[in-house]
């Protein structure tokens, strides 16, 4: 109502202004006329001279005559009054706007599903085995068995599916918690434990595994058990370990297998047993295990020569654990499984090194120790091991 009033209002002046311009307009005479030249008396004579003369036109005499007379009013009368309405043309419908539902799907992290490629494997049930990645197939050698009996078998796959053995007593003597590595076109095997919980310091190697050799049957790294071997700088590097007893946290290498040179004796890092070693971003690293103390540990340290130790961490954030398993893949660095009080199916990986993240709490295969993990055809792999059952195993399992 109250626009109503005022657009009446509005229109009214409009309108008023409107007319009286075009009233004003009409009126063209002024309200006195325009001075003009008075015509000569009948009795004056005018004399030109230099100078014009006029004769200036008596006031009194002047009358105005308008032509026009105002007999309207100026402001009309308005009789009608104008309410604008706004008629709409055609019918209008509110529709809400359609509700878009966009789904987020999250790619999980690699190692947080996996897969069982075989639940009873070919190869006999086992912990404290080795495993490699070598000609393109994986390995599996030696380790004990379910009736505690030591192996010297050896056994490979392309599918960790289908296994074939190339022998089931090599050259080697039985044992197990060795090393394995693949070297200069060879897998080789380095000391360990054999029966009588004597430990080992020989060194063997093979192209086909089924015939070995020996470089040497006494290295100078001295006999050990539960030490970690990587291949770093084309060199071959054996790291701690039990040393009859003695926890080691020395670093030793070799070119050849026979001749061995220790970059230190004692490392920033303490002595320890069933750690892991990996070859990352150029240098060597040692996590976890269980030191002198029987302490468990979840320290991570790194190393670009074998002698000079840095700690990425003392305190990961996986918990403190002894005979996990670690690979590198999809460059980082992952850690597997262990026992920390309890047995672990956790998986870890990092970057650094230092900031550690959870693939899986709890991983589709069992809660298992003294299994070995590799990196093989862009999978990660888990072989066997001794679960929380109490039970060896000869189960497969691969993640991506």
């Amino acid at each position: 109502m109250k626009k109503a009033i005022v657009l009446v209002l509005v229109f009214a002046v409009a309108v008023t202004a409107g007319m009286f311009s075009a009233c004003s307009k009409k009126k063209s005479n002024p309200a006195a006329p325009a001075p003009t030249e008075a015509p000569p008396a009948a009795t004056a004579t005018v004399t030109p001279t230099a100078l014009r003369t006029f004769t200036a036109v008596p006031t009194s005499t002047a009358t105005t005559t308008p032509t026009a007379s105002k007999t309207g009013t100026m402001i009309p009368t308005l009789t009608n009054t104008i309410s604008p309405t706004v008629t709409p043309t055609g019918t209008w419908t509110c529709t809400p706007m359609p509700t878009s539902t966009v789904t987020i799907t999250s790619t999980p992290a690699p190692g947080s599903a996996w897969t069982e490629a075989t639940g009873t494997a070919a190869f006999p049930a086992r912990d404290t085995h080795a495993s490699i990645v070598f000609n393109n197939q994986i390995w599996v050698i030696a380790g004990v068995n379910g009736g505690g009996s030591l192996l010297n078998d050896v056994w490979y796959s392309n599918n960790g599916i289908n296994w074939g053995c190339t022998t089931t007593a090599a050259a080697f003597s039985i044992r197990q918690q060795h090393t394995s590595v693949s070297y200069n076109n060879e897998m080789w095997v380095i000391g360990g434990q054999t029966t009588s919980f004597g430990n080992l310091s020989d060194v063997w190697y093979s192209s086909d595994g089924m015939n070995w050799g020996c470089t040497t049957t006494a290295a100078a790294f001295g006999a050990r058990c539960m030490h970690t071997s990587v291949v770093f700088n084309n060199e071959m590097w054996v790291i701690g370990g039990n040393g009859s007893g003695t926890y080691l946290n020395d670093a030793w290498h070799s070119s050849d297998g026979a001749n061995w040179y220790e970059a230190t004796g004692n490392a920033a890092f303490s002595g320890r047993q069933q750690h892991v070693s990996v070859v990352y971003n150029n240098e060597m690293w040692v996590i976890a295990g269980i030191n002198t103390s029987a302490s468990l540990l979840n320290d991570a340290w790194y190393s670009s020569d074998g002698i000079n130790w840095n700690k990425a961490t003392g305190s990961a954030a996986f918990s403190a654990r002894t005979s996990p398993t670690s690979i590198v893949y999809n460059n980082y660095i992952y850690v597997i499984g262990g026992y920390d009080g309890n047995f672990k199916n956790d998986v870890w990986y990092s970057n650094d090194g230092t900031n550690w993240y959870e693939a899986a709490g709890s991983a589709a295969f069992s809660p298992r120790v003294y299994h070995t993990s590799l990196a093989y055809n862009n999978e990660m792999w888990v072989i066997a091991g001794f679960d929380s059952s109490y039970s060896v195993l000869n189960d497969v399992w691969w993640s991506q």
